[in-house]
């Protein structure tokens, strides 16, 4: 079994990796003009480099975390597209999990001006944030809540880059298919999904630069342990 290097520098691979995904976003964005198809085949190779910039960001964060990963797994990120489509899906969940709960909990606080509430409203408005997330996470896990992360359009991920790229005949129909056959709408839909999901990597980056975050992070993951 392969191992992985141990003076691998994570920062560098997940600088390199989050700008090259935000190229392939440039690249689609310039080929619109030409094509719908080639436009959404690269949107979806900007998805594959930032699941890849995220495992390299989390290395960074958390060097214990590699420590996790099988390096045949970790090898897989970089050779077979479906593995990562897969670990996008995961991510996808956890990281929309993440903004809705966010969303919920501060949802008391919409529209207050800053300093114009006493500590007991403040208080009872941070209350009543927890007590409606734990009321929509228990109605999550009850199904009576549901979480969009775009599930049908990351299991047909791959066939959609292949499908932007190449013309291909279809045997049992004796058509061709396409980047001609990808439409404006379709492409705007690909595009809406993959920059979330760019985002959403960059602003973990720019949470866990936040010292005092990184260092709770730590402390919660330290006292699991000890359970």
């Amino acid at each position: 079994m392969k191992t992985i290097h141990k003076d691998t520098d994570f920062n560098e691979g997940y600088k390199l990796t989050i700008e090259n995904s935000l190229k392939h976003l440039q690249v689609a964005e310039n080929c619109i003009s030409v094509s719908y198809g080639i436009a959404t085949a690269h949107l979806i190779l900007a998805a594959e480099e930032a699941v890849k910039a995220f495992l390299f960001l989390q290395q960074t964060i958390d060097k214990e975390s590699l420590n996790n990963i099988n390096p045949e797994d970790f090898q897989k990120y970089f050779s077979q597209h479906k593995f990562k489509h897969e670990t996008i899906r995961q991510m996808e969940f956890f990281m929309t999990l993440l903004d809705m709960s966010t969303q919920i909990r501060i949802e008391p606080f919409k529209d207050v001006e800053p300093g114009t509430l006493s500590r007991k409203s403040l208080e009872e408005k941070n209350n009543q944030g927890v007590e409606n997330l734990i009321k929509w996470l228990n109605n999550l896990t009850e199904g009576k809540e549901s979480i969009d992360i775009n599930e049908d359009w990351w299991k047909q991920a791959d066939s959609k880059k292949k499908k932007g790229f190449y013309i291909n005949l279809l045997k049992k129909t004796g058509k061709w298919e396409g980047p001609h056959l990808i439409e404006e709408s379709s492409y705007l839909q690909s595009k809406d999904i993959v920059e979330k999901f760019i985002e959403r990597v960059l602003n973990i980056e720019k949470v866990f630069n936040n010292e005092e975050i990184k260092n709770k992070y730590f402390e919660i993951k330290r006292k699991i342990k000890k359970k």
